[in-house]
């Protein structure tokens, strides 16, 4: 076990192990921050979206047991199917019961995609703090002792909120939370850092900044 980024191994190593990587990646750690940035200023939007997720789930689930029911008393039954009046009556309860899921199931799925698009207005947070992370991560290519942890992070991440200047409009308290948070892991990181690789990892931020607003690409780096 390592926490080395790219560990390199001798090929007699290789051979004799499996290589499996755990590290999270940059799009992934965007999810994992903008969940947080919810629960932080949208709480109960969060609470929201996971109960229709789970009404979404239990309403399918719901959907594949008439299936398999009906499908098991529609093989187990003998003779004339219409003369079967209790099957019938069976067909009749799956239909309406099918059609009342299938609604809410509609209704869930509008719902959630309501939901979305309110998170989808506070992205721009977890993708800078997704940025800043990764930024962090490369300069321990640099010098190994530039390591910060996830945990570590996260604390910043979170004292962003803490610090950041409030305000009743929603696109100006994204952005505040983005001025204070790059400021507060620039600062963190800065102090840690010898003073010949400053400047590289002013450059760093910048530059994944430009990739992932896609004004450059990773191939003209």
């Amino acid at each position: 076990v390592t926490r080395l980024p790219n560990p390199q191994f001798s090929p007699e190593l290789q051979a004799k192990t499996t290589l499996i990587d755990f590290t999270v990646t940059q799009k992934g750690l965007e999810e994992q921050l903008l969940a947080k940035v919810i629960q932080r200023e949208q709480k109960a939007l969060e609470e929201q979206l996971n109960i229709v997720v789970e009404q979404v789930t239990q309403n399918t689930k719901t959907l594949l047991k008439l299936d398999t029911d009906l499908l098991q008393r529609l093989t187990s039954s003998d003779g004339n199917l219409l003369d079967d009046d209790e099957l019938v009556g069976v067909l009749k309860n799956v239909k309406d019961t099918a059609e009342d899921v299938k609604k809410k199931l509609i209704l869930a799925t509008d719902t959630k995609t309501a939901i979305e698009s309110k998170r989808e207005q506070y992205r721009p947070v977890a993708t800078r703090g997704a940025v800043l992370y990764f930024s962090i991560v490369d300069m321990s290519n640099v010098n190994v002792m530039y390591q910060t942890s996830l945990k570590q992070f996260q604390a910043l991440f979170q004292q962003s909120f803490d610090e950041a200047e409030t305000s009743n409009v929603l696109q100006k308290r994204v952005d505040n939370i983005i001025d204070t948070m790059t400021y507060i892991v620039y600062r963190y990181i800065n102090r840690g850092l010898y003073e010949k690789d400053r400047l590289l990892f002013v450059f760093v931020i910048t530059t994944k900044l430009l990739i992932t607003a896609q004004m450059i690409q990773q191939s003209d780096m």
